[in-house]
């Protein structure tokens, strides 16, 4: 949240995204503007919440909706833009401030929102700015995509880039020009992974009789090493056209600097493997 006079930062996450409420869009905003109201409520003072601008940047669950079912994409926004712009704060065009964001666009606001609040990047008049050099780099895996940004060395950028020529871009932020790399893997994500492996799982496991995949319990074997193989064919490292690529032939300049990593969805089954390992050491 930017009010005229002063930024605050704050974080509350919610149990769903608002992609999962497709096919009931009013329960999106019923559970999205409690949490707005609460971050308003800790951050932004009642005489500054005019002055205040809202955003939202819906990512990779509605990106994916919008291929789907764009339709069902559609009306989940204009319940959203109808009720955050009621809630005492300014949207100034609901139709830009309000909508699905390319999977670069996320990347480059992770990398954004990184700099800023580890003082890379300056956001005074009188404050020296950091060397490009030393900004950090943002990893992000989501839970339906993951992004990564990072300023590379000029040298290292192809020429031709034709076909990638959205995933660098010069950005202008506080009076300094910052070429930046970023690049988005829609259904890289964890949970879009995880059932892409599971599917590939399934695909060999068919009834001889009907060509059909029988009904399937899937159980891990524990087996580290046989998990890293299927799970590394889900991936294409050999494919490049570039000097350099990431993986299934997508150009990436040679990594640079420190980074940022974000895997909320990973954290969350750690976290939870962690408390159950306790729960048992204590029984």
């Amino acid at each position: 949240m930017l009010s005229s006079n002063f930024l605050s930062f704050s974080f509350i996450s919610t149990e769903k995204g608002i992609s999962a409420y497709a096919l009931k869009p009013e329960e999106a905003s019923a559970t999205l503007v409690p949490v707005i109201q609460r971050l308003l409520d800790a951050n932004v003072p009642a005489a500054k919440r005019k002055s205040t601008r809202l955003f939202l940047g819906a990512t990779a669950g509605m990106r994916l909706l919008n291929v789907r079912h764009p339709l069902y994409a559609d009306e989940l926004l204009q319940e959203l833009r109808d009720a955050l712009s009621k809630i005492g704060v300014t949207v100034n065009n609901v139709y830009s401030d309000i909508r699905i964001i390319s999977g670069d666009w996320e990347g480059r606001y992770a990398w954004i929102s990184v700099n800023y609040l580890a003082k890379k990047l300056r956001d005074k008049s009188d404050q020296t700015p950091t060397p490009v050099s030393e900004t950090v780099g943002a990893l992000d895996l989501g839970g339906a995509s993951s992004q990564i940004s990072f300023v590379p060395k000029p040298e290292t950028i192809e020429a031709n880039l034709s076909d990638y020529k959205s995933q660098v871009a010069n950005l202008q932020l506080f009076g300094e020009t910052y070429r930046l790399y970023s690049s988005s893997f829609l259904c890289y994500g964890t949970e879009a992974s995880r059932m892409r492996y599971l599917a590939a799982l399934i695909e060999k496991v068919t009834d001889p009789k009907s060509g059909l995949p029988k009904n399937l319990k899937v159980i891990g074997t524990g087996d580290p090493e046989e998990c890293r193989q299927q799970v590394s064919s889900l991936f294409d490292f050999t494919t490049c056209e570039f000097s350099s690529c990431s993986i299934n032939g997508v150009y990436q300049p040679p990594i640079r600097g420190k980074f940022y990593v974000r895997f909320v969805k990973v954290f969350r089954r750690l976290n939870f493997l962690r408390k159950r390992m306790l729960f048992k050491k204590s029984e």
